[in-house]
């Protein structure tokens, strides 16, 4: 039962009843000035398949449920603009990727947290908010320092795209 403090009425309903259980946060920070995070959520859909939902100011703006990554593709990611101030590259990585560089469009690159969960072992996680353009590349590196993959001719189709 949840009672209003200030309100004289009750209900037998739970609050945000049909928000999934947040397993954990892969990453968060401010885009355009406004918070953002991307969470491990169970999908709704397929039992036992986790998903990245993506929180704008509290309200959620995108979900994918990427498949795993592997030796063969060591990059999945999401390319996800649907807000107008903030965009967000989402995905997973395979176990042999150590280190995740995304390049936005000026500037230097920095480096992507990348997060393991016990929920997913076969999964590793990692979120990139961006202001303005599409980056301009995304490299996921092995332990010795190789390149494994880069996801810049997906980057360069969405920006061509967006206009």
């Amino acid at each position: 039962m949840v009672c209003g403090l200030l309100v004289a009425s009750c209900t037998t309903e739970r609050p945000h009843a049909d928000a999934p259980t947040v397993l954990g946060v892969i990453a968060s920070g401010t885009a355009a000035g406004k918070d953002w995070r991307a969470e491990l959520v169970p999908d709704d859909k397929n039992r036992g398949t986790l998903c990245t939902r993506v929180m704008l100011d509290s309200r959620a703006v995108s979900q994918a449920c990427p498949p795993p990554a592997d030796t063969e593709i060591p990059l999945n990611f999401v390319i996800d603009q649907s807000s107008a101030n903030a965009g967000f590259l989402y995905g997973v990585v395979s176990n042999e990727v150590r280190r995740l560089s995304a390049q936005p469009g000026e500037g230097p690159s920095q480096e992507v947290t990348i997060k393991s969960f016990s929920e997913d072992p076969k999964r590793r996680y990692f979120a990139f908010a961006f202001s303005g353009k599409i980056p301009t590349a995304l490299h996921a590196y092995g332990e010795r320092g190789e390149e494994l993959a880069n996801g810049d001719s997906k980057l360069q189709q969405a920006r061509q795209s967006s206009g």
